[in-house]
C-alpha cells in the first residue's frame, strides 16, 4: 500500500514537472485561452504535419500520465480520474480530437485559465465518466 502511494506521488510529481518544464519553454503559458487562440492561427491550420505531431505528442504524454495514474489509483482501491474502457486505446489524434472538441464548449474566464493538463483531464472525465 505504501508503494502505491509513493508511485502515485511520483506520478503526480512527474505530471507537475512536465507541465512546468513544457510551459517554461513555451512562448506563452499553455492555458486553454492560449491554445484556443493558437488553433485559430495560420500556423496551426497549415498542412504542416510536424506541427500537428507536436500537439499530438504533447497531449499523448499528458494522457498517458493520467492513464498511468488511473492504474495506480485503481490498484490502491481509489476512484480513478476517468473510466476509459479497457479495450479502448487512444492515439495522439484521439487525444487531440477529444481535447479540441471539449475546449470549444466553454468561454468563461475560469475555464480559459486552466492549464492544458487540467483541461485534458476534464475532457477525459467527460468522455469516459465513471459509473
Amino acid at each position: 500500500m505504501k508503494y502505491i502511494r509513493v508511485s502515485i506521488s511520483y506520478g503526480l510529481f512527474f505530471l507537475f514537472f512536465c507541465s512546468i518544464a513544457t510551459s517554461s519553454l513555451a512562448e506563452r503559458q499553455r492555458t486553454v485561452s492560449a491554445y484556443k487562440k493558437h488553433i485559430k492561427s495560420s500556423e496551426h491550420n497549415s498542412s504542416d504535419f510536424h506541427h500537428q505531431l507536436h500537439h499530438m505528442l504533447f497531449l499523448t504524454g499528458i494522457g498517458d500520465t493520467f492513464r498511468f495514474l488511473n492504474s495506480e489509483k485503481k490498484a490502491a482501491g481509489e476512484t480513478p480520474f476517468y473510466c476509459q474502457p479497457i479495450d479502448t486505446r487512444l492515439t495522439g489524434q484521439d487525444y487531440l480530437n477529444i481535447f479540441e472538441s471539449y475546449i470549444q464548449d466553454d468561454d468563461s474566464s475560469d475555464f480559459n485559465s486552466l492549464t492544458i493538463p487540467e483541461a485534458l483531464r476534464l475532457a477525459l472525465q467527460e468522455k469516459f465518466p465513471c459509473p
